[in-house]
């Protein structure tokens, strides 16, 4: 189960990168909520 979960986390994207393979603004990716706290630990 370890391993399993360990793969999956691996295999996660970030919302910028999800919004560049579609070609779409972040904000149509994202909530808010996330947007805002990526650019907390960005600024910080």
């Amino acid at each position: 189960m370890v391993h399993a979960t360990v793969a999956a986390l691996k295999g996660l994207e970030s919302p910028e990168a999800i919004a560049a393979r579609r070609g779409r603004p972040l904000e149509d990716v994202a909530p808010a909520a996330i947007i805002r706290a990526s650019q907390m630990t960005v600024g910080a």
